[in-house]
């Protein structure tokens, strides 16, 4: 019985956490910002924090095109896709593999870890 409850606080954390994640994704492509620039970054006047140039490829991925969002968004939906299954999808093999979804809810939390909105769901996972 232990093992069930363990397992099912595990499940809904993991879709609380690719909910959030794909609501604060989606919030991210009209608010964009580059969680790490205080790293290095310059404080000016009328522009308020900015990011250094070594991390320039960052805030082309997340600020000018935000892949690193709609990426994002795929994943949590995916994952919410794998954790709360349709029928069909009960009978797949995907669908039983706890090691998928340990690499999914990691490589989301690398990605969600790079823009600002994301940074709450990261503390789930």
């Amino acid at each position: 019985m232990g093992n069930l409850i363990w397992h099912e606080y595990a499940r809904f954390t993991s879709i609380t956490a690719s909910i959030y994640a794909v609501w604060a994704a989606f919030f991210g492509l009209f608010y964009r910002k580059f969680f790490w620039d205080f790293i290095g970054g310059t404080l000016r006047d009328p522009g308020g924090l900015q990011a250094p140039p070594s991390a320039a490829i960052f805030v082309s991925i997340i600020v000018k095109v935000p892949i690193v969002q709609m990426i994002t968004i795929v994943l949590g939906l995916f994952i919410i896709a794998l954790e709360f299954p349709a029928p069909p999808l009960k009978a797949l093999a995907i669908h039983r593999s706890i090691v998928l979804r340990m690499v999914l809810l990691l490589f989301q939390s690398f990605l969600a870890i790079l823009f600002y909105q994301v940074c709450p769901a990261d503390l789930n996972v």
